[in-house]
């Protein structure tokens, strides 16, 4: 085996194979694309593609970008990643020491992973599924290799999934919240909220839709420079929509919510959103849902990810995004591995961050 730095062309097609079935894990993710990697090199960052080729082919690899610096020393960040057969340790071990050797000689100190496959299969409820799909041995076999596990760490842990297909949409639509399906029905034919596509100059829209959502939610929103970076790479793999309305008390047409959508994939991913409250009970965000779920099952994905979600009773969002069923998805987590003795000490200070309330 070769430890190898790849081309952008090569990492592509590679990320986007990924979840094709080549191995048990489905892990194309866009956190893992060549269009992240564009962004990061728009952006000025430090981001490096790094792979492994068995007898000429390549068999794993991982975008990993620079994302923090203490005193000398960087953080890299390989989100969603990497994209490796984790039945195959040895493949693992093998990038994982040249990664460690190659990101050292940068001078970092702490490689982060967190792999995008399952740690326990989980039902709508967050319940394990017995016989379920089980991963505790991958988590296992890569603190036996010196990762250090932290759990809910920065990249999400917890998110909320739909299997979606065209033949099956009636069903799918039928299985909403009675609640769910009222606010979709009234939307479009009570009220006569409208879906839109948002150009480049309108993303300040839904930041102003994010920045609102966040001071109610309690999480802080992206700035509307995230919005334009990923506009300008993803292209046509990024729809950022709008629901709109005439206002019933002056006749004006109002934005009533946003929200930010990924298609790379098997997956369309629901990723940012936001609503105005004051218009709340006209069913926007419902029906953006729909219309989104409606283009993923129309358009040959497998699911569609309501993404981050904290699966506990009582949760707004997860109450929300669990109305639509489908059912909550626990990934392995976040790990960490130190490249030198700076990475060592600074591991002492970090611990594992379960979610409480989740078994």
């Amino acid at each position: 085996m070769e430890f190898v730095e790849i081309k952008r062309g090569e990492f592509g097609k590679f990320a986007e194979k990924a979840g094709r079935g080549e191995s048990r894990f489905g892990q194309a993710n866009f956190l893992q694309s060549a269009e992240m990697y564009d962004r990061y090199v728009t952006k000025g960052r430090e981001v490096y593609l790094l792979g492994v080729r068995d007898d000429g082919k390549l068999v794993a690899a991982g975008l990993c970008v620079a994302m923090q610096k203490i005193g000398k020393w960087k953080i890299f960040n390989c989100p969603g990643g990497p994209l490796i057969d984790y039945d195959n340790t040895g493949v693992v071990k093998f990038w994982t020491e040249g990664a460690k050797k190659f990101l050292k000689s940068k001078g970092g100190m702490i490689l982060q992973i967190s792999p995008n496959i399952i740690s326990r299969e989980r039902d709508i409820d967050a319940e394990v599924v017995a016989g379920g799909e089980d991963n505790i041995e991958v988590r296992d076999g890569l603190v036996k290799m010196g990762y250090k596990y932290l759990g809910e760490y920065q990249q999400a842990k917890w998110v909320y999934k739909l299997p979606v297909s065209d033949a099956d949409l009636d069903k799918i639509y039928k299985d909403f919240r009675k609640g769910h399906k009222l606010s979709i029905r009234y939307a479009k034919d009570r009220y006569g909220v409208k879906i839109r596509g948002l150009s480049y100059d309108e993303l300040p829209v839904l930041k102003e839709l994010a920045a609102e959502a966040g001071e109610y939610h309690g999480f802080r929103p992206p700035e509307v420079s995230y919005f334009q970076e990923m506009y300008k790479a993803f292209g046509d793999k990024v729809k950022f929509l709008v629901s709109e309305m005439k206002d019933p008390e002056t006749g004006e047409k109002v934005v009533t919510s946003g929200g930010m959508f990924v298609l790379y994939g098997p997956e369309v991913v629901y990723l940012y959103s936001g609503s105005d409250r004051k218009y709340k009970k006209y069913g926007g965000p419902h029906l953006i849902q729909w219309q989104m779920i409606q283009y993923a099952a129309k358009n040959g994905f497998s699911n569609y990810n309501f993404y981050g979600v904290r699966p506990v009773k009582g949760n707004g969002v997860y109450a929300f995004k669990r109305g639509f069923k489908g059912a909550v998805v626990e990934l392995l987590g976040t790990f960490m591995l130190p490249l030198n003795l700076a990475g060592v000490a600074y591991l002492k200070t970090k611990k594992c961050e379960e979610m409480r309330g989740v078994a």
